[in-house]
């Protein structure tokens, strides 16, 4: 009798478990639902590319975007401290990610060939990447 016993509990445990698991795992897929999603917003068009960011984070994150036509670099100045910077391909492939650590950012527009990147930042105010688009024409 104590077998049956053990047995329909670890069933039921075992059930629990399986729920719990499933909740967890629903509420982990949904922890972004609190974030805007919007149309990706022009921040800075020149004649050789487009600078975009994916939501509003992106648009608070600056503080100040320019164009420097002597050195071909897009200068960015953001409001917080920039730990980490992403740069994707338009496959969604990994270019490179390296540490930061500044409020100014400076990236050779040379360095890219035409197309859409997805530039990523990571700082200490944001527990996510805040994502922008980079189009070089």
């Amino acid at each position: 009798m104590a077998y049956y016993n053990n047995t329909k509990i670890m069933k039921i445990l075992s059930f629990f478990l399986l729920f719990l698991a499933l909740n967890v795992n629903a509420m982990a897929l949904s922890s972004n639902s609190d974030l805007p999603v919007t149309e990706p917003k022009l921040i800075y068009n020149h004649t050789s590319f487009e600078y975009r960011t994916l939501d509003n984070a992106g648009l608070s994150l600056f503080k100040n975007i320019d164009y420097d036509d002597v050195l071909d670099h897009l200068e960015i100045q953001t409001k917080d401290r920039v730990n980490y910077i992403q740069l994707f391909d338009e496959d969604g492939l990994l270019e490179f990610q390296m540490p930061i650590e500044s409020k100014h950012i400076h990236l050779s527009i040379n360095d890219f060939k035409p197309g859409t990147y997805t530039l990523n930042f990571k700082t200490d105010e944001s527990p996510i990447f805040i994502g922008t688009k980079l189009t070089i024409k």
